[in-house]
């Protein structure tokens, strides 16, 4: 750019806020100011597309107070030559508030909507859905998330499916599924279809309340309506199921799930919910079986999840040996071990009063990098083999300072733990 002005060539609006867009890329919003301030002392107006450019990139980096800084040159400007209006755009709105809001400053992000209206600026479908989607408080956004669709309807927007789709998330989150099952039928009558998003959000909330049968009940209110589900949403029915006590009909449900009579096949996340299920009852040999099924049938890859679910149920039934060979075969495939691992694996040998392989474990744990320093494991690895032990093990893995270290070792056995 200095090369270009010092040959006597006129920068365009192009240039600079190219420029100016590559100083914001680099995070350096001083120097992209500085171009604006360079551009307009050469008598170029920075126009809309300059600003939305920039507005962008403060957007994606979360930094809400250089994009404010951004839009109210924007609104000073009178939107800049070339931008066909005064002030901000709602794009430009759009995106500060989208950052406030991702950045958890809600109430900015309220302010800044009613001095775009004030402003003249029209909020569409994109700013409303911002505002419901992000409404602060799990406990009220449902409420909020209507008042903000009905300001839309005020305004003469019609709320889209993303819209509803979003103050049915609100409802999920609050865990009020009748709720979002009431929006479903309001987002009919609305004349807005709902979609795969809108049922899948609703089944979740049933699954989230363990209420299975009103879950089926969304499903088959889905399919009559010609939308088939995917795997998330009949994961989201085992989950139903699973939270309700009745893996033995999640069991049966998966076993329909792979004969394919529910559309598309079942994934890891659908074996883990089941398996992990029956082995948390005690049935790991139900449990072992599934992961057979999952493996040697199926020919999918179980995850550190699955195998922890599997490793939990074996070490609490006593069954230290099949335990071990599962989390040797998950190291085998290049899986790493986390605290849900050790943490049963420690508790099922100080159950069994293997003080050995209970330090061997605890030499693994703290040995890796980074160390597992959970307190459920580090509380677990002191019952079992004293505080000397843990002291020893610690020191030799170069952990002896750390936090978690100290805390465990200075306190009862019991305190502090935390299981999965």
């Amino acid at each position: 750019l200095q090369a270009a002005r010092d040959a006597g060539l006129a920068p365009t609006v192009v240039t600079y806020a190219s420029v100016a867009k590559g100083h914001a890329m680099r995070g350096e919003y001083e120097a992209a100011s500085g171009v604006l301030d360079q551009m307009e002392a050469d008598g170029v107006a920075p126009n809309v597309p300059t600003f939305h450019a920039l507005l962008s990139v403060c957007a994606r980096a979360g930094e809400a107070d250089e994009a404010l800084a951004l839009l109210r040159r924007m609104e000073a400007a009178g939107g800049g030559g070339g931008g066909g209006g005064g002030g901000g755009s709602t794009l430009a709105y759009n995106l500060v508030i989208g950052c406030l809001l991702r950045r958890d400053r809600a109430a900015e992000a309220e302010a800044l909507l009613h001095s775009m209206h004030a402003a003249g600026v029209a909020p569409d479908t994109v700013t409303f859905s911002s505002m419901i989607s992000l409404s602060p408080g799990a406990s009220t956004a449902p409420a909020r998330a209507a008042e903000w669709l009905g300001a839309m309807k005020q305004l003469g927007l019609q709320p889209d499916a993303q819209c509803f789709n979003k103050v049915l998330a609100c409802c999920a989150r609050a865990r009020l599924p009748e709720l979002a099952d009431e929006w479903l039928d309001k987002m009919e009558a609305a004349g807005v279809p709902p979609n795969l998003v809108s049922y899948s959000t609703t089944i979740a909330a049933y699954a989230k309340t363990a209420q299975p049968d009103e879950a089926a009940a969304v499903l088959r209110r889905m399919t009559a309506r010609g939308i088939a589900p995917d795997t998330i949403l009949l994961n989201q029915l085992l989950e139903s199921l699973v939270r309700a006590s009745r893996p033995a009909q999640a069991a049966a449900l998966l076993s329909r799930f792979r004969r394919g009579e529910l559309g598309p096949p079942p994934d890891c996340c659908s074996y883990t919910i089941v398996l992990s299920a029956l082995a948390r009852e005690g049935d790991v040999a139900r449990a072992a079986s599934w992961f057979r099924t999952m493996t040697a049938e199926d020919g999918i890859a179980p995850d550190l999840m699955c195998y922890n679910g599997l490793i939990r149920g074996f070490a609490g039934q006593g069954e230290l040996d099949e335990a071990m060979r599962l989390y040797d075969r998950l190291r085998r495939e290049g899986l790493s071990p986390d605290e849900w691992t050790y943490g049963p694996l420690l508790d099922g040998a100080r159950a069994a009063r293997a003080s050995r392989l209970a330090r061997s474990l605890g030499a693994q744990m703290l040995g890796r990098s980074p160390p597992v320093l959970s307190s459920f494991c580090l509380v677990a690895l002191r019952r079992s083999i004293g505080a000397s032990g843990l002291r020893a093990v610690c020191r030799e893995c170069g952990v002896l300072d750390q936090p978690a270290v100290r805390q465990a070792l200075g306190k009862a056995p019991l305190q502090g733990a935390r299981r999965g």
